[in-house]
């Protein structure tokens, strides 16, 4: 995968890659679940190829009757991941893959399992993005109630800044006035009132704008 050592932030979106290889095999299957200790789903499956895989109950990824072939004596499937809200703790994709002989029936097919367990990045308490001479931190993150908006521009002028739902809800937007030129910073007091989940959070001076999730514990 492409989750980095220092492990998963939540509500980011990551690629899980399955590769299986077998010489004197040119037909395979797999499933893979994404699940804590307790055996519960963690996070979203996001099906990438809709000819090749397709997802189960929402909670297995496997192939579809497209998605079988091999192409010398190997086969690869790939689908992105939404990490589960920031406290998810560890989670465990559990594969399980089927070296087919294609005779038509079960007899002499071999199951491989495997697993690759992520850990949860939780030592990131500073979100930071920057454009254009426009820097933006935002602080701390997970957020529990308050927090601050850290900014630093090279121009002054008017802005705001909208709290959206990872669906495009609206759920809050509030102007500046006067952003002065260096740093400023500004309170974030109604983080208080939003549902825990994942937000995303677009900040504006003038025409330049900054976009970037945020975590409410």
């Amino acid at each position: 995968s492409n989750i980095p050592g220092s492990g998963y932030i939540a509500g980011q979106t990551y690629t899980i890659t399955a590769t299986v290889s077998q010489t004197g095999i040119n037909e395979f299957g797999f499933q893979i679940t994404p699940q804590n200790q307790a055996g519960a789903l963690m996070g979203t499956i996001i099906n990438t190829s809709p000819s090749q895989t397709k997802v189960l109950s929402s909670k297995y990824i496997t192939h579809t009757s497209g998605g079988i072939a091999g192409t010398s004596n190997s086969r690869t499937w790939s689908f992105d991941w939404i990490a589960p809200s920031a406290g998810s703790g560890d989670v465990t994709f559990y594969g399980a893959f089927n070296f087919s002989n294609n005779n038509g029936t079960g007899s002499g097919d071999i199951i491989r399992t495997n697993t690759l367990t992520a850990t949860e990045n939780t030592t990131t308490n500073v979100v930071e993005f920057a454009q254009n001479g426009f820097s933006v931190s935002v602080f701390p993150n997970p957020i529990r109630n308050e927090a601050r908006i850290a900014l630093n521009s090279m121009e002054s002028g008017f802005g705001n800044y909208a709290i959206y739902t990872t669906q495009g809800q609206l759920v809050f937007m509030a102007d500046v006035m006067n952003i002065p030129a260096g740093s400023s910073q500004i309170e974030l007091n109604e983080m208080n009132a939003l549902q825990s989940g994942v937000y995303r959070m677009v900040v504006s001076i003038g025409e330049k704008q900054i976009v970037k999730n945020l975590v409410k514990l």
